[in-house]
This record gives structure tokens, sequence and C-alpha cells, in this order.
């Protein structure tokens, strides 16, 4: 009989594993949000040259290649008023550190 029980114990022990690898994925995935919201934290700044507290098209496409920078600011101007807020900034990182790390997952 005693078997059965080792059994079940193996059950309980494969279920703590895997809420073991759940929760350091969590941690995993909270660290990286994290450094999303600084870089979102430094970019935006850096990018708000009229400290309006706000992004321009203007204030985005100065920035690297025009054609790209304004794709960008499409993509980062989710209520389309023309502005990134910080909040509309922030919620842009999220999103492509999300792809990129699900395109990592996947190879």
């Amino acid at each position: 009989g005693g078997g059965g029980g080792g059994g079940s114990r193996g059950g309980r022990d494969e279920l703590a594993a895997a809420t073991d690898v759940e929760a350091g994925e969590a941690m995993d995935e909270a660290r990286a949000m994290d450094e999303v919201a600084k870089v979102a934290d430094f970019f935006f700044p850096t990018l708000d040259k009229d400290e309006d507290g706000r992004l321009s098209e203007a204030e985005v496409v100065q920035y690297g290649d025009a054609e790209q920078a304004a794709a960008a600011f499409a993509q980062m101007d989710a209520d389309g008023d023309g502005w990134v807020s910080p909040a509309e900034s922030a919620a842009f990182f999220a999103y492509v550190t999300h792809r990129i790390r699900a395109r990592r997952d996947e190879l």
C-alpha cells in the first residue's frame, strides 16, 4: 500500500515544482516590466524637448529613421489625439517588450 502514497506525493511534488516555475516566471515578468518602466521613464523626458508632458510626432521623429519613428508614433498614440502621453509611451514599451520576449521564447 505504500506505493500509492508515494504516487500521490509525487503528484504534489510535481505540482510544487510547477508552482515554483510559475512563480519564477512571474518574478521574471515583474522584473522585465520594471525594466520597461525604467526605459519608458528615461525615454519620455528625453524626447519631450518642450517639456509639456506629451510627445508630438515631431519630437519622436527627430530620433532615428523618420519613417520608422512615424510608425512608432502612430502605434504609441493609442487614442489618436496626435499626442503621446506618458501612459501611452509606457504601454507601447510594455507591448514591444512583450513581443520581443514572445519571439525570443519561440526560438
